[in-house]
């Protein structure tokens, strides 16, 4: 992992793990970069609810969900946002092939079959 300042992260390709960091040691959620724009990006946050039409219809399912723990709604990951804020003082955890490799072994392993 490393932290990198706006400008070295909008530098970064298409594929790029990260989450925003704030200094000492706050992280917001796990992300995929996706395009970057002049001063802005596109992103994937994987642990966003993705699959509605609205955020109406997002809060209704969610309301549903925590109401009837049975009910699933699956995770599509193909959902992707515009981050907009333009701060430029945002820093980024950024994850190497080999973290994300990790990861994803990890996240393997909790799979029951």
């Amino acid at each position: 992992m490393r932290i990198l300042n706006r400008t070295e992260f909008l530098a970064m390709p298409s594929g790029t793990v990260y989450c925003k960091y704030t200094r000492m040691g706050i992280m917001d959620d796990l992300c995929v970069k996706y395009g970057s724009l002049s001063n802005d990006w596109y992103y994937l946050e994987l642990a966003d609810f993705d699959d509605c039409d609205s955020s109406e219809e997002m809060f209704e399912r969610l309301d549903e969900m925590e109401k009837h723990s049975h009910l699933i709604y699956p995770k599509k990951c193909d959902t992707t946002a515009r981050d907009g804020l333009f701060d430029d003082d945002q820093l980024f955890m950024v994850y190497s092939d080999h973290d994300v490799r990790n990861i994803i072994q990890k996240l393997i392993e909790t799979i029951t079959t």
